[in-house]
């Protein structure tokens, strides 16, 4: 725990409290760890890229499950079915992140779709001329009139 001075009244003060004990003025927080979640700029990833790393973590898996199969006819081994177990575990959990991504990617994308759909579709409203709106209103299924309503 450090002590800093208050930029207000100058009163040492420690480095966690959020405000001065002498004054009550805000102090600044030094935190060097963003707790606010920001979105990321990045492209979520292809099919193609999800489809990539799929393939590499059951390639990985196969390959440990292989390794496995053949050193069980040998139990003297010890580092090699170290290294099958360590290959077995570390490509079932690389498809399992890589699943669980790919589902959040899909979720986000369906989420920024529906949310731009909802935007453009407030945007035309809004810049849609009366002329526009009343034949909206005329082709509608609820204005349409029978025959024997005229």
């Amino acid at each position: 725990m450090a002590l800093i001075a208050c930029s207000e009244c100058g009163r040492a003060v420690s480095d966690k409290a959020t405000v001065c004990i002498g004054c009550g003025a805000p102090l600044p927080t030094s935190s060097s760890v963003d707790l606010v979640p920001r979105r990321s700029n990045a492209p979520p990833p292809t099919r193609e890229q999800i489809r990539r790393r799929a393939l590499l973590s059951l390639t990985m898996l196969v390959l440990g499950v292989i390794l496995a199969a053949f050193l069980d006819k040998r139990p003297d081994s010890r580092a090699a079915s170290f290294v099958a177990a360590l290959l077995i575990i570390g490509g079932l959990s690389w498809f399992l992140v890589v699943l669980i991504h790919a589902i959040a990617c899909s979720v986000e994308l369906a989420v920024r779709f529906a949310t731009d759909i909802e935007a453009h579709g407030a945007k035309r409203r809004a810049n849609c001329s009366s002329r526009c709106r009343l034949l909206v209103r005329v082709s509608s299924p609820r204005s349409t009139r029978t025959n024997a309503h005229r």
